[in-house]
C-alpha cells in the first residue's frame, strides 16, 4: 500500500521518517513559506506595523532620513527583498484574505511570483529533485544551495505597483488624503485575496503534477510541511481529490463602507467584500481563473483511483483516494519524526497525536489555587461537570480549558482552549478577549456525527449572500480543514461562519475526547 506525501515547507523540514517506512519519491525545489510570508509584509493590517512591515519601508525609501536597506528604488518602480519574518503573519493573511477578491491578472501573476521564488535566492522556474522510481531523472539533487535573496518587482510579475499599494494617505505637515488610504486598504484586500488563490493554485498544480508522474496505485494523499496550515488549500485539495462538483469561486456581500474604506471597529458583520473602487486597472469580478490547476488536478485523481480500484479492487469512499493532514505538520511535527527514527513504534496500531503534548507543569498548585479561589470540583460531580459547562456556556460564559495533557501540534483542540457558543456577536468578543484583530476567525468544533449537516453540499447560499460550491464532509480532527458552512448551520452559529463563508472547523469523535464530546452534546440539548 502506498499513500503520497506532499510536503509544503517555509524552511525545508517537513518532517522525519524512518527508512524503510516512507521512501522519498522525489522533491521539489520550493518553498512556498517564505514567499507566503513575504507577501504578507506588504499588507499593515495584518503586519500591526513594526519591524515587518514593508509598506513602511517602501514609504520611508524615498525620505530624507529613510533608511530601508531591504528596498531599492528602480526605474521599473519600487523592488523590495524578502526576508524571514515572524510565522504567524501567514495565518493571518489566510484569514484576511476573505475581505477582498482575487483579481485575475494578480492572480496570474502572483502564481508566476511563487514558481519563480519559492527558493530563497533562486529567481528560476521550479523542476523536480531527488529523482527515483518513474518520475523524471533529468534533474540532479539540489539541496538547499541558498544565495542572497533577490530583490522582488511585483510590478513585473503582475503590474502591482507597491508604493499606490502601501499609500497611508499621509502627505506630510498632518495632511491625509483620506480617499488615497481607503483605496489603498481595498487594494491590500485584493491583493490578500490575490495571493491566497495564487498560492492554492501552486499547491494544486504540484500535487496534479506528482499524481501524474507516479504511476503505481496509491491509496491517499497526506498534506505536510508548513503549507499544511493553510486550510483553505487542503480543502481546495480535498474536494478535488473526493469529487465535490460545482466551481469553486466564492462570491460574498459587500461590506459596509466603514470596513471597505478604513481599520473597522470589531463589527461581526456576517460577511462579504469589498466593491471595487476603480483602482489598479482592472475589475473585481470574482470570476474563477485558476490557471486550469483544478482541471488538472481533478484528471490526476480520476487517473490514479482508476489505477488504484483496477489494482486493489476498490476500497474507502468508493474507491476514492484519501487525504490526510497530520496534528502537527510544520516543524513541530519534526520531534516525532525524530523519535520515530530512532525507536519506531511496534506493530500497525495508530497513535493519535492531538493529546500527546505537556502535562501541565504546574499541577501541584491547583488544589491551593482551587481552595482560595472557591472553585468547583467539577471531577467529583457524576458526569465530570458536563452539564454544569453546557449551562455556563449557554447562559454566554466564555471559559477557559486546561485538560490532561496539552495539545501536539499548533490547534487548540480543546485541551488548552477557550470555549463558547456560537451567538451573534460571540466573534467580536472572543477576539477582544483574545487581543486579535477584528477580522479573525474564531474556530467551531463539530460533533463527527453531524458533519455533513455542517457543511454545504452543492447548493448555494439562499438569501444570495453568497454564491459557491459544496465542500465534501471531510473529517477534520486537527482542525486542517475549512468546508463552507451550510445555511441552516450558519444560522444557528453565526459567530463561527467567516467572511467567506467557510469555517476552520475541528471535528470530535467521542473516541477522539469522551468529555468535549459529550459537553458538545450537551450544549446542543440546552439550546435545542
Amino acid at each position: 500500500r502506498k499513500t503520497n506525501g506532499f510536503g509544503s515547507s517555509g524552511g525545508g523540514g517537513g518532517g522525519s521518517v524512518g527508512e524503510g517506512f516512507i521512501t522519498r519519491v522525489a522533491r521539489l525545489n520550493m518553498n512556498f513559506g517564505n514567499s507566503y510570508n513575504c507577501l504578507a509584509m506588504l499588507v499593515p493590517e495584518v503586519t500591526g506595523g513594526g519591524e515587518d512591515d514593508l509598506c513602511a519601508m517602501i514609504r520611508n525609501v524615498s525620505a530624507p532620513t529613510g533608511t530601508a536597506p531591504s528596498v531599492a528604488d528602480t526605474r521599473a518602480g519600487t523592488k523590495f527583498e524578502c526576508f524571514h519574518t515572524r510565522l504567524d503573519l501567514a495565518g493571518k493573511l489566510m484569514g484576511y484574505a476573505s475581505l477582498g477578491r482575487p483579481r485575475r491578472t494578480w492572480r496570474a501573476g502572483l502564481r508566476d511570483f511563487f514558481q519563480q521564488s519559492a527558493v530563497a535566492g533562486h529567481m528560476r522556474p521550479p523542476h523536480w529533485v531527488y529523482t527515483e522510481l518513474d518520475f523524471d531523472a533529468s534533474s540532479p539533487p539540489d539541496y538547499h544551495s541558498y544565495s542572497e535573496p533577490s530583490l522582488v518587482d511585483l510590478n513585473a510579475y503582475a503590474g502591482i505597483d507597491v508604493e499606490t499599494l502601501c499609500d497611508n494617505g499621509e502627505r506630510g505637515g498632518g495632511v491625509v488624503d483620506h480617499a488615497a488610504a481607503a483605496a489603498a486598504t481595498r487594494l491590500q484586500r485584493d491583493f490578500a485575496a490575490s495571493t491566497q488563490a495564487a498560492f492554492e493554485d501552486v499547491v494544486v498544480e504540484v500535487v496534479a503534477d506528482a499524481l501524474g508522474k507516479l504511476r503505481s496505485p496509491v491509496d491517499g494523499i497526506v498534506l505536510t510541511g508548513g503549507g499544511a496550515l493553510n486550510v483553505l488549500a487542503n480543502q481546495r485539495i480535498s474536494d478535488a481529490v473526493l469529487g465535490t462538483s460545482g466551481a469553486r469561486e466564492l462570491r460574498a456581500r459587500e461590506l459596509p463602507a466603514d470596513v471597505c474604506g478604513s481599520v473597522s471597529n470589531g463589527l461581526d458583520q456576517g460577511g462579504g467584500v469589498c466593491g471595487d473602487d476603480g483602482v489598479g486597472g482592472e475589475a473585481n469580478t470574482g470570476v474563477a481563473d485558476d490557471g486550469g490547476a483544478d482541471a488538472r488536478l481533478a484528471a490526476a485523481v480520476a487517473t490514479a483511483t482508476a489505477r488504484r480500484v483496477a489494482g486493489s479492487g476498490g476500497g474507502g469512499e468508493g474507491g476514492k483516494l484519501g487525504v490526510h493532514v497530520s496534528a502537527a505538520p510544520n516543524d513541530s511535527g519534526l520531534s516525532v519524526g525524530g523519535a520515530w527514527l530512532i525507536n519506531p513504534p511496534l506493530g500497525p496500531h495508530q497513535q493519535p497525536l492531538q493529546y500527546s503534548g505537556f502535562a501541565l507543569w504546574d499541577r501541584a498548585n491547583l488544589p491551593a489555587v482551587a481552595l482560595e479561589r472557591g472553585a468547583e470540583n467539577l471531577a467529583a460531580l457524576q458526569d465530570g461537570g458536563v452539564d454544569r459547562v453546557a449551562s455556563l456556556l449557554v447562559n454566554g460564559a466564555v471559559i477557559g480549558v486546561a485538560r490532561g495533557r496539552q495539545e501536539f501540534g499548533p490547534r487548540a483542540l480543546g485541551h488548552r482552549s477557550l470555549l463558547a457558543t456560537p451567538v451573534p456577536g460571540m466573534k467580536s468578543r472572543m477576539n477582544r478577549v483574545k487581543f486579535r484583530e477584528w477580522w479573525r476567525p474564531v474556530a467551531p468544533i463539530v460533533a463527527h456525527e453531524y458533519l455533513s449537516e455542517f457543511c454545504l453540499k452543492n447548493g448555494t447560499w439562499t438569501n444570495d449572500a453568497r454564491e459557491s460550491a459544496g465542500s465534501h464532509a471531510t473529517p477534520s480532527p486537527y482542525m486542517s480543514m475549512a468546508p463552507r458552512v451550510s445555511t441552516e448551520a450558519a444560522r444557528l452559529a453565526p459567530a463561527i461562519v467567516h467572511f467567506d463563508g467557510t469555517a476552520r472547523l475541528q471535528t470530535l469523535a467521542a473516541e477522539d475526547d469522551p468529555w468535549m464530546h459529550s459537553l458538545l452534546l450537551a450544549v446542543g440539548n440546552n439550546k435545542g
